[in-house]
């Protein structure tokens, strides 16, 4: 009887071992897929043009052209914004401990940089998914889970140009857009093995895109001869909840 006990311990141990292999060679493979992607998106895309991305005529002649149906926009939000926790529970707080080492807060600057944000919630998951190991993340990892999720976020802002969206700051863009293109990253993410969909209000997705429209706007001023201006972060409102856990399609 205690022999075949422990030849089933042996045999789950082994499985639960293969599957996390397995896991981890799929993660792998589209980090690979997404580096690909990323380079041949840098080559091949168009140079791109300011007015297009400015302007309500601009707006309104790409609506005609690329044939964006604004209803249909506006019935996907609907239903992906009907259930904000789709993925699962929301329970990892803005700011972790690991971000405000090292972090000295001032009158003007309560809160850690975006990067020490990113990274603490990194490294949180990376604990959270090797709980069978005592082998920390290293900072090369993190940089480069980081790399990544900037990456993704780098497509999905590509993505709103493409379906219309002209306003350049997260700020600009109404509730519902922010809370349906922050699902919509944690859900790209989550593809790549991370659940940042865990985050309260969704703070590393709105992080992330704020972030990364910022320093689209940065550049472009600098590339003018203006100089960058300071801009302060965008609090999300805790979104309803009628339907939980239900995934996204």
């Amino acid at each position: 009887m205690n022999n075949n006990s422990s030849s089933s311990i042996m045999s789950t141990s082994t499985s639960d071992d293969m599957v996390r292999a397995v896991f981890n060679e799929v993660v792998d493979l589209k980090s690979s897929v997404l580096r690909l992607d990323e380079r041949f998106a840098i080559q091949f895309s168009p140079s791109p043009n300011n007015e297009n991305a400015t302007n309500f005529r601009a707006f309104a002649t790409a609506v005609v052209s690329q044939g964006i149906d604004l209803v249909a926009k506006e019935r996907e939000m609907a239903r992906v914004n009907a259930h904000p926790d789709c993925l699962g529970a929301r329970s990892i707080v803005a700011t972790l401990p690991g971000a405000k080492t090292g972090f000295q807060p001032t009158r003007t600057n309560k809160t850690p940089c975006a990067n020490a944000r990113i990274d603490a919630l990194i490294a949180y998951l990376w604990k959270k998914n090797h709980s069978n190991s005592s082998t920390e993340i290293t900072h090369a990892k993190c940089k480069e889970i980081r790399l990544q999720f900037r990456s993704i976020t780098r497509r999905l802002r590509y993505a709103m140009t493409q379906e219309g969206t002209v306003a350049t700051s997260w700020g600009s863009l109404s509730p519902q857009e922010r809370t349906y293109y922050a699902l919509r990253l944690e859900g790209d993410i989550f593809d790549y093995g991370y659940q940042i969909y865990k985050c309260n209000k969704k703070w590393a997705a709105n992080l992330l895109i704020q972030d990364t429209m910022k320093g689209q706007r940065q550049s472009e001023r600098r590339r003018v001869g203006v100089s960058p201006v300071v801009e302060a972060p965008v609090e999300e409102p805790e979104a309803p909840t009628a339907i939980r856990n239900t995934r996204r399609r």
